[in-house]
């Protein structure tokens, strides 16, 4: 079994989300990006061990996707930070203590601030201009690339605190 196989089970077992296969492709101006190996992407995730399982025998080094949104119960607060992306200082424009909730560290050195669904909204996607520039919002139609994967550039770790 594959490391990123074992991240992926454990994030169906442990979390009961569903997952799909991502990878790293680069674009025309040589940055990292991340897309589905499956053609129906993220509408196509699954619980189903068997199905996770051929997948990650099918891409065995795969990022774990997890949709984000009302069916899964989660919305993700994407803080990006890079050279180029200042997200942290958006964040902090925003006068708000950072909140005690499940959080994760990206690659690039961003954030994931990951909350529960709120039943009564529709929130879908959004980027860099609901909450500030360099932060997007995961919700209906997004996904995020979960802790525990490796990439190229590096790990998706969780945070402390």
């Amino acid at each position: 079994m594959t490391e990123m196989l074992n991240v992926a089970l454990s994030v169906v077992r442990e979390l009961g989300l569903p997952v799909f296969p991502c990878r790293e492709t680069l674009d025309e101006k040589g940055k990292v990006r991340k897309s589905p190996y499956i053609k129906s992407g993220y509408k196509a995730a699954s619980k189903n061990e068997e199905q996770v399982r051929l997948w990650w025998r099918k891409f065995p080094n795969a990022l774990v996707g997890v949709p984000a949104g009302s069916k899964t119960g989660i919305l993700v607060v994407d803080i990006d930070q890079s050279s180029e992306k200042s997200g942290e200082a958006s964040f902090d424009k925003l006068q708000i203590e950072d909140p005690e909730t499940t959080q994760t560290i990206t690659v690039s050195g961003g954030r994931h601030l990951i909350f529960a669904y709120p039943e009564r909204y529709e929130i879908r996607n959004n980027a860099s201009t609901k909450l500030g520039k360099d932060i997007d919002v995961r919700g209906n139609g997004g996904y995020i690339v979960w802790a525990g994967s490796k990439t190229v550039l590096g790990d998706y770790a969780y945070r402390e605190g």
